[in-house]
């Protein structure tokens, strides 16, 4: 499950409760603290949440929401009204992590009206934690318009989870929002989005975009979404009880009721030029970028290629980039094309002076002799 990681966002309300770091980060007050509470009995949890002290309503909540679901619930869902604004995005956060889809309606109203940033964003994070439906549109308003950074970036990385999902123009368009987190968001979502112009517009922000975060993520989801060739396409002819053929699409989600053959050509034909249009983006990056994460990223990238031309930039990496993160990855990424070709430029990496490009190395030629 993702998190919210960027933006300033800090893990505090575990810490504010004396519990560590495990759940979803949020804004507190930085002077906020208190020993650490163990979680007590159902009833005297539950009770908790109506104690006078704020930090104890939340490690109450926090105690709910670890429980699976075996506490008291209808005091979380009572506790998104708390007037603690730490509180209610706690109650959220748990109703997210509990599964509990029936408080859609009540979260969608705090992401909408909460007075408080941390909430609207506790809410929109469990919006995406339970995939529910008719969530995006909220979901992408708020990215859009939320006058807090902290919810913009929440929404972009919710609408990644969501039933339907984001359309791909509203996440292209938070790759403009000022806010580094944001886009840093944006960028993750898209790599589950495929099309020329998600491919174009993940490229521009992986050369251009000012933050290396970002400019690494474009890189990250660029590979993903769009450095493959067509996916492959098969099916099982058989016959039906009258005697006729039919095809068997199984798990393929690119049925088509056409022959073996049409299909490839079809998919080929409007993949082609896009997948060579974000191969030639990655290698230049790979090559020129002064962050070695975004070139890392792009080695990443092109690993996932499966292309033989892709392979010279990859052993160039290997062999000169200055920063053994980069080389690693090269290593890395030549055991996914998994072509003979790299044998060599592999073996002598194994004599490479830092000791996790030899490992990858090492890693990658089992992979290419299997």
């Amino acid at each position: 499950m993702n998190r919210i990681s960027a933006g300033g966002i800090l893990c505090a309300l575990a810490a504010c409760a004396g519990m560590g770091c495990a759940l979803a980060p949020v804004v507190l007050p930085p002077t906020a603290t208190t020993p650490a509470v163990r979680c007590e009995s159902s009833g005297k949890t539950a009770a908790a949440l109506k104690d006078p002290d704020w930090q104890k309503r939340l490690t109450a909540a926090r105690c709910i929401s670890e429980s699976g679901g075996h506490l008291g619930v209808k005091e979380l869902l009572a506790a998104l009204k708390d007037d603690r604004p730490e509180v209610r995005a706690q109650a959220a956060l748990g109703l997210g992590e509990l599964g509990r889809t029936g408080a859609k309606k009540r979260l969608l109203l705090m992401l909408q009206s909460d007075p408080a940033a941390m909430a609207r964003a506790a809410a929109a994070q469990a919006l995406g934690m339970l995939v529910v439906r008719k969530a995006e549109a909220p979901l992408a308003a708020a990215m859009k318009s939320d006058p807090s950074a902290l919810v913009r970036e929440a929404a972009a990385e919710a609408l990644s989870h969501s039933e339907a999902r984001a359309a791909p123009e509203d996440l292209m368009l938070a790759l403009k929002d000022k806010d580094s987190g944001v886009r840093l968001a944006a960028a993750r979502s898209l790599a589950d989005f495929q099309g020329l112009p998600v491919a174009r517009t993940l490229s521009a922000v992986m050369l251009f975009d000012k933050d290396e975060a970002v400019r690494a993520a474009a890189a990250r989801s660029l590979g993903r979404c769009c450095s493959s060739g067509p996916p492959a396409v098969s099916f099982d002819v058989g016959y039906d009880d009258a005697g006729g053929p039919f095809f068997d699409p199984g798990f393929d989600p690119f049925f088509d009721p056409y022959p073996y053959e049409m299909v490839v050509v079809r998919l080929g034909r409007t993949h082609g030029a896009l997948q060579h249009d974000v191969q030639a983006a990655l290698e230049n990056v790979l090559a020129k970028d002064n962050d070695a994460l975004v070139r890392a990223e792009a080695a990443n990238g092109l690993g996932v290629s499966d292309e033989p031309q892709v392979e010279p930039f990859v052993v160039a990496a290997l062999r000169q980039d200055q920063s053994p993160s980069v080389r690693a990855r090269a290593a890395m990424a030549l055991g996914h094309l998994g072509f003979n070709e790299a044998n060599e430029p592999l073996t002598a990496a194994l004599q490479d002076n830092d000791a996790d490009v030899r490992m990858e190395a090492e890693i990658a030629l089992e992979m290419i002799k299997d």
